[in-house]
């Protein structure tokens, strides 16, 4: 009796498959050009194949980053919306700092040429993504930290869009 062949491209939902095809050349030359601060590793695409074990491979580098004391792996998930208030989310986390102390932070705003103070922009319930970030990531560098966002099965949305236009301002502000 033939042995029946497991077949690898089975869909399990991001947990590590029975059988890997391995990954490991290609793990180590990103997480080599990660942890050198290579520019053109800094936004990176991973395409293949649907089934070819992307999600895997994302796993990967957020479990080989979390073993660094200088990186931070912080995970989207395009399918529950508003990526820049995730992002946010999970950078007051990583950094011990709370959303009110955060507000806190930031004493006033000029939001298209009108002062606007904190305790107005808490009450209207906007948020300043560009603003809060940066605070955030500057907090962050200080501490030597490096992060690495990872948004697995992204399609072109607003909200993609609105993270790729902030994500851009914050390249070019390092």
């Amino acid at each position: 009796m033939e042995a029946k062949m497991l077949n690898p491209f089975m869909p399990n939902f991001g947990r590590f498959p029975k059988i890997i095809i391995d990954q490991q050349e290609a793990l180590t030359d990103y997480l080599t050009g990660l942890q050198t601060h290579d520019a053109k590793y800094q936004t990176s695409l991973v395409y293949v194949t649907r089934g070819s074990r992307k999600t895997v491979f994302l796993l990967n580098v957020q479990r080989s980053l979390e073993e660094l004391d200088n990186w931070i792996f912080i995970r989207l998930n395009n399918g529950q919306g508003d990526l820049l208030f995730q992002l946010m989310h999970g950078l007051q986390r990583v950094a011990g700092i709370s959303l009110v102390d955060l507000l806190k932070s930031v004493k006033s705003f000029n939001i298209m040429g009108k002062g606007i103070t904190g305790q107005a922009l808490q009450e209207s319930q906007q948020i300043d993504y560009d603003e809060y970030i940066s605070i955030l990531l500057s907090r962050l560098k200080k501490q030597g930290k490096s992060i690495l966002i990872g948004i697995d099965e992204i399609e072109i949305s607003d909200d993609v869009r609105a993270f790729g236009s902030e994500y851009q301002t914050l390249i070019g502000d390092e």
